[in-house]
């Protein structure tokens, strides 16, 4: 066999795929998109990983990195293994690290908890980031995710089913439309089902929001975006000093992505 490593630029990774002839995995686009996020980002690094070719130049493995390299426009270096034996078949066994082991291997102090808050934080309660872009958002972030998910999980189960939602929503909100003090005071509310001093504030607007939700559970549960609107609009009433009786009624299109991209902006997040 031989081995080194290739700048692949986007034409040579046309001709490469040229030999994908005999492969019985079909190109599957979300991969090869996500990867080439990563690449036009710079979040693409050399770690071994070959492109391999048999000894008939047929290509065996690495379809959707050269997808990737065509898809971001850029030369990629990547290691390139030639002439393996044709009988040699390559089966994709391996089981890839996880964010919470790529977090780690860097020293982080993470958990799988934090790791939840980042992926929803990182996705704006949406589309799936990318492993390398979650990586990095703890990375640059780790001192204060673990900071709200103690605010957050003050006088609760830490890992309940709403917790990791809640914690990314009081990371979206932190700075703009409510104080600090608020938002924390909020969340001891809605933990502890009022039992934490109101501080002269109406609690009803948590109190709605907390029975909504545990009105779901083992019911299937809110989806994310169902949570954070019901959270938003009881953190809205509860800082403007609003009574709340009835049941918040989520809306579509969700409120709640035009509220975080506003925040995403102060924040520089």
């Amino acid at each position: 066999m031989e081995f080194k490593i290739e700048s692949i630029s986007p034409a040579k990774a046309v001709e490469y795929l040229r030999h994908n002839t005999d492969n019985y995995r079909k190109l599957t686009r979300a991969v090869y998109k996500r990867y080439a996020e990563d690449m036009k980002n710079g979040r693409w690094q050399l770690n071994g990983e070959a492109i391999v070719f048999g000894e008939d130049g047929t290509l065996k493995d690495g379809q959707h990195r050269l997808a990737a390299i065509i898809e971001s426009g850029k030369t990629i270096q990547m290691a390139v293994i030639r002439n393996v034996k044709d009988d040699v078949t390559i089966y994709d066994v391996g089981m890839d690290r996880t964010v919470l082991q790529m977090s780690r291997a860097e020293g982080l102090d993470a958990n799988a908890s934090v790791v939840s808050v980042a992926n929803i934080v990182t996705g704006k309660f949406g589309a799936a980031p990318t492993k390398p872009q979650v990586t990095h958002y703890i990375s640059e972030h780790i001192d204060e995710l673990n900071r709200a998910y103690r605010i957050t999980t003050y006088g609760t189960k830490p890992y309940s089913k709403k917790a990791s939602c809640v914690t990314a929503s009081y990371l979206m909100l932190r700075t703009s439309r409510m104080p600090c003090y608020e938002v924390e005071l909020f969340f001891r509310l809605f933990n502890t089902g009022g039992s934490a001093n109101a501080e002269g504030y109406d609690p009803t607007p948590v109190m709605v929001a907390r029975r909504q939700f545990k009105g779901r559970e083992g019911g299937g549960g809110f989806q994310r975006k169902e949570q954070l609107e019901i959270i938003l609009m009881a953190m809205q009433d509860f800082h403007e000093g609003k009574s709340r009786m009835q049941e918040y009624k989520i809306k579509e299109p969700f409120l709640c992505e035009k509220l975080i991209d506003e925040v995403r902006k102060a924040d520089r997040l």
